[in-house]
């Protein structure tokens, strides 16, 4: 039984938002330079601040020009890209008063001591309820102390979801916590973990996993699944990484591991996936942090760049590390770190909706100071976002919110369509919802383009939190809107799961998946692997298992996708409601976009200002592979055919372990071997067992068979029936068969 025991103290919190700029519709280039003096004068009115901002560049950029703007080190950043010693000597820096504020990322969320803190600043919105109560709750972080926190919006978009978010913490309305259920990645680095240290009876591991909260509604099947994948049931001569990880006796019914196991699970084994980064150290190897792979390629020797508040000059580049030596005074390149976008959660979908109602009702001064009462806000916030909300009532007739949506239309500079569905149900919703929708428009421009024998249409989709935009070629006919409406659940479902196999989202996460279940190796403990190889590995990988639907790691990537990246049930919950008529969909047809759909172009733009100019057709053809041989006979080349058999020769010989030091040592390894080949003769399978100066440990073979886990039968060849040796779970197959 569990006893609630309710204490009956509140926490008091002290939340303000304060705007940087008089106008947020009209910062007059970069609202920056304007944000810095504001966090400055607050940080001054504490003696000890945390300033929260949503990544790592800008928590560097930040601290920078709070600096600089002060003439004095009166703020240091602070985020996972620092060496551990330099985080743990600022944290005690700030401890014993000598530093005055942190510009930190998510790192100090949790509860790390670094003494007391009298104020919270958070940059943008934190995007959650639990995070913005987690950051302001280190303020005041003793008993009786009010945690104080202000907030400071930079953009119109970035103040409502504020707003809202700060009227969810106020009555604690945090989102709903879900604890992972059944993560087949996880499930399979256990076992490979556990059989590497004992060897166990299949059903005693499956009870031990069951005891565990994530996997106590696990079903034995995607258990056995998992073990089959590790014991080599996927071929392993399509992708290395499907060779054996342990050995699955289903006769004797127990798992064991073969000694690399150990290794794999020590070097690879953790959830956190491997990003590549470079690490940057002093000649003496003292480590002072961490580099994004793509901006060490873009980094020469000599360069200069920021890390931490001070500045850095490269003096090589190594393959795992940038060796740098101070550089003080000299002028820096900010660096960057690609990380994930935070999508808001569909739950403050009401409150966003009620906030953009209560702005279109704002017509006077008594309105405007209620608002502001309510919200805790400046007036500059208010009123930006009452003429933000009135200006796109006036561009389109209705303010779209959670219960009204608006479809609106309109032409680009190059005549191409955009059409934009304002609904403001978050990213995890309206990114699967444009898959979808993306999906049937390509399908409604296909059956027009087919009769006008125009060639493959292009659609693109850009999605945020509060709506979808689609771009599509201009055929001469009217807009298909109805593509955008009527879309059943079901249909909806269908459509993502044919699309987001596609994506490159799919292809993140398969690679974290497939590293988190051993199966992507990191090797060299001490060698970096970098992130362009681990991504052509995770894709041979990936091409290879497509043919399997039911391959653990596939199936994980789009649970993972499915209920993690996405909300399903949420989207599944919107397309019901439109169906049933709570919601309606308003339509307009603008000539320029409006003040909501501005903000979506932006990110349209944005997304292709850097990217390529290779058509898509071309990008397709540069994929296909080309047969060297036969470019050498139409050339006039002598192909190498005898090179080319020899080399094919030695890595089947490695494959089938004829090769040396390839040779069973086990009965466990020379399982593998046979289940690898189907059946072989007793010759064939002593061809595959090592000679003494290879360490073989007893008779393999007839250890095999002794124990039954290996049988012979009669099998029929060209020349008559040849007795065989087969492992015995595989026997009803030949059976069938014969």
């Amino acid at each position: 039984p569990v006893t609630i025991v309710d204490c009956g103290l509140v926490k008091t919190l002290e939340t303000e938002i304060s705007s940087p700029v008089p106008d947020l519709g009209n910062v007059g280039g970069t609202v920056w330079p304007s944000v810095a003096p504001l966090v400055l004068e607050r940080v001054r009115q504490s003696r000890t601040t945390l300033v929260f901002v949503n990544n790592r560049a800008q928590a560097e950029r930040m601290a920078g020009r709070v600096n600089n703007l002060a003439n004095e080190e009166i703020a240091q950043p602070y985020h996972g890209s620092l060496a551990r010693e330099r985080r743990l000597m600022l944290e005690q820096r700030l401890k014993a008063g000598e530093l005055r504020a942190l510009v930190t990322t998510s790192s100090l969320e949790l509860g790390i001591d670094i003494g007391s803190v009298d104020l919270v600043i958070q940059l943008q919105s934190p995007k959650r309820v639990s995070a913005a109560l987690q950051r302001v709750g280190r303020a005041g972080h003793t008993l009786g102390a009010t945690s104080r926190g202000v907030f400071v919006p930079t953009f119109r978009d970035d103040a409502l979801e504020i707003l809202s978010v700060v009227d969810a913490m106020r009555e604690g309305d945090v989102e709903p916590t879900r604890v992972v259920q059944n993560p087949l990645d996880a499930l399979a680095q256990v076992i490979v973990a556990a059989a590497s240290v004992d060897d166990w009876k299949a059903d005693d591991l499956f009870a031990l996993v069951r005891a565990s909260y994530p996997y106590h509604r696990l079903q034995r099947a995607a258990f056995d699944e998992t073990l089959a994948m590790l014991a080599g049931k996927y071929p392993a001569d399509v992708a290395a990484a499907l060779e054996a990880k342990v050995i699955w006796d289903r006769v004797a019914g127990t798992v064991s591991a073969p000694r690399a196991s150990r290794m794999a699970a020590v070097i690879s084994g953790g959830t956190i996936p491997d990003r590549g980064l470079y690490a940057v150290t002093l000649p003496d190897r003292t480590r002072l942090g961490e580099l994004d792979e793509e901006f060490v390629h873009e980094t020469r020797i000599g360069d200069v760049f920021q890390l931490g508040s001070s500045t850095w000059r490269v003096g090589s580049i190594e393959h795992d590390r940038v060796i740098v030596t101070p550089a003080p005074g000299s002028p820096a390149r900010m660096p960057f770190w690609h990380g994930e976008y935070g999508a808001r959660s569909a739950h403050l979908t009401e409150r966003v909706g009620n906030l953009r109602r209560a702005l279109d009702a704002a017509r006077d001064r008594a309105a405007l100071d209620a608002l502001m009462a309510h919200y805790d806000a400046d007036e500059a916030t208010v009123v930006s976002m009452v003429e933000y909300v009135h200006q796109q009532k006036a561009a389109t007739g209705v303010v779209p919110d959670e219960r009204t949506l608006l479809l609106e239309h309109f032409r680009d500079e190059t005549g191409s369509v955009r059409v934009v569905l304002h609904a403001p149900f978050g990213g995890r919703v309206t990114a699967p919802w444009g898959m979808a929708i993306a999906q049937r428009v390509r399908e409604a421009l296909g059956e027009r383009a087919r009769k006008g024998e125009e060639g493959e249409i292009d659609v693109q989709v850009q999605t945020t939190d509060d709506g979808i935009m689609i771009r599509m070629p201009d055929l001469g006919g009217p807009v298909p809107l109805g593509a955008f409406l009527g879309v059943p659940p079901a249909e909806a479902e269908r459509r993502v799961l044919e699309e987001v196999g596609t994506t490159s989202l799919f292809g993140a996460r398969f690679r974290m998946n497939a590293a988190r279940a051993l199966l992507l190796a990191r090797g060299n403990p001490r060698r970096r692997m970098p992130l362009w190889l681990q991504r052509l590995k995770s894709l041979d990988l990936l091409q290879a298992v497509r043919e399997f639907p039911s391959f653990p790691v596939l199936v994980e990537t789009y649970r993972e996708v499915l209920q993690e990246a996405f909300d399903m049930p949420a989207l599944a919950r919107v397309l019901g409601d439109l169906e049933e008529g709570k919601i309606v969909v308003r339509t307009a047809a603008t000539e320029i976009p409006s003040p909501f759909a501005a903000s979506l172009q932006f990110g349209f733009v944005m997304d292709w200002m850097y990217g390529d100019d290779a058509p898509r057709a071309e990008r397709r053809a540069a994929m296909l592979s080309l047969d060297r041989a036969l470019l050498q006979g139409l050339t006039g080349q002598e192909a190498p055919e005898d090179t080319t058999l020899a080399a094919i020769e030695e890595v089947l010989a490695a494959r089938r372990g004829t090769a040396p030091g390839r040779r069973a040592r086990s009965a466990d390894e020379l399982s593998i071997l046979i289940d690898r080949a189907g059946d072989l003769t007793r010759a064939e399978a002593g061809a595959r067992v090592a000679t003494a100066e290879e360490g073989v440990t007893g008779e393999p073979l007839n250890e095999l068979l002794a124990s039954r886990r290996a049988i012979e039968i009669p099998v029929p060849t060209a020349n008559g029936s040849e007795w065989r040796v087969i492992l015995t779970e595989i026997h009803p197959r030949y059976a069938a068969a014969f």
